[in-house]
């Protein structure tokens, strides 16, 4: 396992960028009563490689497109 520490710049988030075909996704867990955002490696995922999620919802408009370049972009 290898953990991300973004406490000294900006917040965990900022390490995740958007791909049409994550290798990655978000989700809820607990531990004990504590409630926290988490991500999973949907496959293995590569020394230097980004970690990517797909970003859904309405996070790309017609004036801000999706640039992913993955084949079927939105």
């Amino acid at each position: 396992e290898v953990f991300v520490d973004s406490e000294m710049r900006g917040n965990w988030s900022r390490f995740l960028n958007h791909s049409c075909k994550p290798n990655a996704s978000i989700y809820v867990a607990r531990v004990g009563h504590t409630r926290f955002v988490a991500i999973r490696a949907a496959r293995a995922i590569m020394k230097g490689e980004q970690i990517t999620i797909d970003y859904q919802g309405d996070y790309f408009t017609t004036d801000f497109p999706c640039q992913c370049g993955e084949e079927g972009c939105k």
